[in-house]
């Protein structure tokens, strides 16, 4: 399996921001982590979400050097960046929002329904978060959040269960993956549903992340074991032979820069982050 490489140009972005941003004390070994959701920001660093058991944020430098982003937060699920540079995370186990500026600073963003999970930034830089709910999963809500931290319902109920991964593509069409039942659902920005595809959950435990990247949706199949590649016809491809035998392949990002899907494992702790080529795809 190949570990994570980068070009001159996203390590030079890199070595900026990071020069700009308190971080403090020494970097942290990267496999002493649990790690839930991924995402790379428009310079090209890694965060990392710590995952419902969890309080706080990482950002991962290209040699594997791992820095504390955020803490004092709530079960961190998913992150996602607006145009301004914020960050957004969810926190599972408070039923906030919660955003950072690029200097660092942390503030809660908005209230939202319990069990927030999943992130995406639209084109307007509204957040939208899916809702697992509490218990074995009751959530059947996408809200959306205005810049201004007013709230509304994107979508709600009909095939929603236990919404959990999301992802969004140039139209601000919004997928979200079922945790436990599998569907993954075409959200258009009017709040229509329509269902794309369904795939296995063994032992109830389908989609962690997903992201949207040329034409197709990338997600882990978390028992499963893959990295899944589907199309917008609800054609479903499995990436075995990408995946590390018995481990759970949960946090899944998009790095455009480089053209490829990054992800890394679930439920302990992990020692790189591994990529996929996109190239011509």
């Amino acid at each position: 399996m190949k570990t994570l490489k980068w070009t001159a140009p996203v390590l030079m972005a890199i070595a900026i921001c990071i020069s700009s941003m308190a971080h403090g004390g020494q970097p942290l070994a990267l496999k002493v982590f649990n790690m839930d959701g991924l995402h790379v920001d428009d310079n090209g660093l890694i965060y990392a979400a710590e995952g419902f058991t969890g309080a706080r944020l990482f950002v991962i430098t290209p040699d594997g050097q791992v820095f504390i982003q955020a803490s004092g937060l709530a079960g961190p699920i998913d992150i996602a960046n607006d145009s301004e540079g914020n960050l957004y995370v969810s926190n599972f186990n408070d039923a906030t929002v919660s955003k950072i500026t690029p200097d660092g600073e942390v503030s809660k963003f908005a209230d939202v329904l319990p069990g927030p999970a999943g992130l995406v930034v639209d084109s307007k830089d509204n957040v939208i978060v899916s809702h697992y709910g509490v218990g074995n999963g009751d959530g059947t809500t996408l809200l959306r959040i205005a810049p201004n931290g007013a709230v509304d319902t994107l979508s709600t109920g009909g095939l929603l269960l236990a919404p959990v991964a999301t992802a969004i593509d140039d139209e601000d069409n919004v997928y979200v993956a079922n945790f436990q039942e599998g569907s993954i659902i075409k959200i258009s920005p009017q709040g229509d549903q329509t269902l794309l595809t369904k795939i296995d959950a063994p032992d109830g435990f389908a989609i962690g992340h997903m992201a949207f990247a040329k034409d197709k949706l990338y997600a882990t199949a978390i028992a499963g074991r893959a990295v899944l590649t589907i199309r917008m016809n609800g054609k479903v491809r499995e990436r075995r032979a990408r995946i590390d035998e018995g481990r759970f392949p949960n946090g899944l990002t998009y790095d455009a820069e480089n053209e490829t899907i990054l992800f890394t494992y679930g439920f302990s702790p992990v020692a790189d982050i591994e990529r996929i080529h996109l190239g011509g795809q």
